[in-house]
């Protein structure tokens, strides 16, 4: 599913009446098997005949991958199966993984990527590491999809679906208020996280005329100050090369301390897999600045259905005098650009620097759907 033009980015859950950044979706039970939304709409009831829902193993999610790909696919790199197997390794202790498949009689229309720790179930994935996540799906299928794992849930004894990292053009946004109301559950969704991005123009020129005044200069001063150390290089690298650039990259990253600090613990081990993971894969890639033949920043990106993604980036504070860093970002940009990308994404995080090289915010959710227990009768009345 393609990340959706920025027209939808102030978008709320469908569904939902926004309060602030607030979103309040609540049913209850109701009567003539119905059931009543607090505000005393009767909601229809889903029908499902025909979906069944599997649960599937690393391996036979490969599979679908590569054999359902003309149909179905991941929606962004945080739910490709290379990346969930990288985060489950390094992450999964304690929790039992729910790789929920959802087929309309044969047909694959919807993978759910999960896991559950007691009665609770959740994405497979962290909001710290993973940008966005989501339900893999058909188009048109999301609120049936949504339901049918609703349905398989609640037969596995799970009683809450909390699910994190949600962008507004999400599938399990679209799908899960709808299929949780229908359902008799509760659904809350509140704006958890900011993501930031900006559309690409065909041209270069046209990116910095779309700068402020101050923020256009900035960029060119830059640049010159950068062309005045000597001579620089961007490149990007991809296969077998990125793959043995991961420990240089890993040993930039390290030099600046907040981000030292970041890789500790689970995240040492997951972040060198994830990237590895991520390259194998396909969408993985490394921008490299040199200046004088030495590295002085890198960025690591997906270059995913004709989108890019920012994931992190690193430098040698011996550049810092000519922004190696900053400079290093800015030619992604112009490499981008000029490689005919409609989208850039700076990804989770509010830093100046994507406000100031365009940026605009896209609001990320968070939803949680909670079962509702049927009121207690025991007069046999109606209630």
């Amino acid at each position: 599913m393609q990340l959706p033009q920025p027209s939808w980015r102030s978008a709320e859950p469908p569904g939902c009446a926004l309060l602030l950044d607030h979103v309040l979706c609540s049913a209850r039970i109701g009567t003539a098997g119905g059931f009543d939304l607090l505000g005393g709409f009767i909601l229809h009831k889903l029908s499902l005949p025909h979906y069944t829902v599997t649960e599937e193993t690393f391996q036979s999610v490969w599979n679908l991958y590569y054999g359902e790909k003309h149909l179905l696919e991941p929606p962004s790199i945080f739910v490709a199966p290379a990346w969930l197997e990288a985060w489950w390794y390094a992450f999964g202790e304690g929790a039992k993984p729910a790789l929920l498949a959802v087929r309309e009689n044969r047909r694959i229309v919807g993978l759910a990527p999960l896991m559950i720790r007691g009665k609770e179930a959740s994405f497979m994935g962290s909001p710290a590491v993973c940008d966005y996540l989501d339900f893999w799906a058909a188009p048109g299928e999301e609120e049936r999809i949504a339901a049918a794992v609703l349905r398989h849930l609640m037969q596995k004894g799970v009683n809450k679906l909390d699910l994190h990292s949600l962008h507004p053009g999400s599938a399990a946004l679209a799908g899960l208020v709808g299929a949780a109301k229908a359902l008799g559950w509760a659904c809350e969704c509140t704006r958890e996280a900011v993501s930031v991005g900006l559309e690409l123009p065909p041209t270069w020129e046209s990116y910095l005329g779309a700068l402020t005044k101050k923020q256009r200069h900035e960029v060119r001063r830059k640049l010159r100050r950068l062309e005045e150390a000597g001579p620089y290089r961007y490149r990007v690298i991809t296969g077998e090369e990125a793959l043995a650039f991961i420990p240089l990259f890993l040993d930039l990253f390290t030099r600046n301390p907040e981000k030292a600090s970041f890789l500790t613990g689970a995240v040492a081990v997951f972040f060198p897999r994830a990237l590895k993971a991520a390259v194998q894969s396909g969408p993985g890639r490394f921008g490299l600045l040199e200046l004088s033949g030495r590295a002085a920043a890198a960025v690591f990106y997906f270059d995913y259905r004709g989108n890019d993604y920012l994931y992190n980036s690193a430098y040698d504070p011996e550049f810092s005098n000519v922004s190696a860093g900053l400079m290093c970002k800015v030619l992604h940009i112009k490499d981008a650009i000029a490689r005919g990308c409609g989208y850039y994404d700076f990804l989770k995080g509010e830093e100046v620097y994507k406000y100031r090289l365009g940026g605009r915010d896209i609001p990320i959710y968070r939803c949680t759907a909670t079962r509702l227990e049927r009121p207690h009768n025991p007069a046999g009345r109606r209630t």
